[in-house]
């Protein structure tokens, strides 16, 4: 619910009469257009203007929203780096691990993590949970070590809570793991790792789906974009006026740390004060705003994960009369 504090008055989206006695309709969708002033507001879609009576205008803050619901790719480790880069063990083997998403969305790709003895070719896939082999990539551009995202030539589209497999075949062998990470589910919002979610094979083909699972991690992780409209980790983005300043609020699905980025373009250049604090309900103080400019501005959260979700970009008008 959008509320615009007008001095003393409280505009909201709560049913209002207007000055001809005609009850306006609940707006109940959101909005991407700013609000137009003093007494008429603009068109929520297939809902007529609605006429307030207003005395009072003291400072006027729109807001243009784009969906907070877009966001960067999903993905389960983040930067966090395995507790064994090299496991020693040279035998060829395909690694992976089983996820699923809440909402629906596209696999873009895959990742895993390189221990310096992790060489030859290594060839990405993602299968269902039928075996049958969904996309297929070779890694290119490798870097000697360290974490190698690999992106499909077209990315895979799948549905709420289909159980995937990501995994790579390293080989050499030497790959990365920590013990023990899926002794319980592990929850990312919106994807998600069930128990012993850890999938492997040894063998000399690239080919074969990893059945083997086990609570440990071997660093295969996904890069998977949620669809349009689709609740993942921000939401609820809102900005509430306070002097030259402004109160910016949102939600997040887990724990995560509090900041915003803000600017004159969508650059930003400014940010508040990070609140380290995982929290689900935030809140940041924008200040030093200027009358009659215009604000970009952005949320952005991290959880313990080292996960950062970004929302799409927001515009803040502020105006005095």
């Amino acid at each position: 619910m959008f509320h615009a504090v007008i001095g003393r008055l409280l505009i909201s989206d709560h049913d209002q009469d207007d000055r001809r006695g005609q009850r306006c309709p609940r707006r109940d969708k959101p909005h991407s257009r700013a609000w137009e002033y003093f007494l008429r507001l603009p068109h929520w879609e297939g809902v007529r203007p609605c006429l307030l009576s207003v005395q009072l205008l003291l400072t006027v803050v729109t807001v243009t929203a784009g969906s907070s619901l877009a966001q960067t790719p999903a993905n389960l480790f983040g930067a966090s780096t395995p507790a064994v880069v090299d496991g020693g063990n040279p035998s060829p083997v395909v690694l992976g691990v089983k996820i699923f998403s809440d909402v629906p969305g596209l696999v873009l790709g895959c990742s895993f993590y390189k221990a310096p003895a992790n060489i030859g070719v290594h060839v990405v896939r993602l299968w269902d949970s039928a075996g049958r082999v969904l996309a297929t990539q070779v890694a290119t551009a490798e870097t000697a070590s360290g974490k190698q995202s690999v992106l499909f030539a077209s990315p895979v589209s799948i549905a709420s809570k289909q159980t995937v497999t990501c995994g790579y075949f390293a080989p050499q062998g030497h790959y990365s793991y920590n013990s023990s990470v899926f002794q319980i589910q592990k929850d990312v919002s919106p994807l998600h790792v069930p128990v012993n979610g850890g999938m492997y094979a040894y063998g000399t083909q690239s080919t074969t789906l990893p059945t083997s699972s086990t609570a440990s991690s071997f660093w295969v992780d996904v890069l998977f974009a949620p669809s349009t409209g689709s609740t993942t980790w921000i939401s609820g983005v809102n900005v509430s006026p306070s002097g030259s300043g402004a109160s910016v609020t949102w939600n997040t699905a887990v724990p995560a740390d509090s900041q915003v980025e803000y600017g004159a373009t969508n650059a930003y250049g400014d940010t508040t004060p990070l609140a380290v604090a995982g929290v689900t309900a935030h809140t940041a103080a924008l200040s030093g705003l200027l009358a009659g400019t215009t604000y970009h501005f952005r949320v952005r959260s991290r959880d313990s994960d080292a996960v950062l979700a970004l929302s799409t970009d927001h515009i803040l008008t502020v105006l005095r009369r």
